[in-house]
C-alpha cells in the first residue's frame, strides 16, 4: 500500500488544511482573494442578501480558491522539476494563472452586480 495514501477522511482533512495554510502563509493572491472575498460575505451578511445571491457567492469565492489553489500546485511543479525558465514552462504558468483570473473576474463581477445596488439603495 501506498504511504503517501490518507487512510481516512480525517487525515485527507488534515492534509487539506495543511495545504490551504501554506497558500495562506505564501501566495500573496490568496491571501488578497480571502480578504476581498471576507469584504464581500461580510457586505452580503450585512446588506441581507438573499439565499441564491449567498449561493453565488460560495460558488464563485471557492471556485476562484479552488482555482489558486491548482495554479499554485502547477507553479510547484514546474519550479520543482524544471529549474530553468523556458518558453514553454513561462506559457504553462501564465495559463495557469489564468484560470484564477477568469474565476476572479467572475467573482467580481457577480458580487458588483449583487452588491452595488443594495449599497446605493443605502445611500438613497
Amino acid at each position: 500500500m501506498n504511504d503517501m495514501k490518507n487512510k481516512n477522511l480525517i487525515q485527507s482533512s488534515v492534509c487539506a488544511l495543511r495545504g490551504m495554510m501554506h497558500c495562506i502563509k505564501t501566495e500573496n493572491n490568496y491571501r488578497d482573494f480571502t480578504i476581498i472575498g471576507g469584504i464581500c460575505l461580510i457586505l452580503n451578511i450585512l446588506l441581507k442578501s438573499s439565499r441564491m445571491e449567498f449561493i453565488v457567492w460560495i460558488i464563485c469565492a471557492t471556485g476562484t480558491f479552488s482555482a489558486e489553489y491548482m495554479n499554485t500546485v502547477i507553479e510547484m511543479i514546474i519550479d520543482n522539476y524544471h529549474n530553468e525558465i523556458t518558453p514553454v514552462n513561462k506559457m504553462i504558468k501564465d495559463i495557469g494563472s489564468s484560470s484564477v483570473f477568469v474565476f476572479g473576474v467572475a467573482f467580481l463581477l457577480t458580487q458588483g452586480i449583487i452588491l452595488i445596488p443594495k449599497i446605493i439603495e443605502v445611500f438613497r
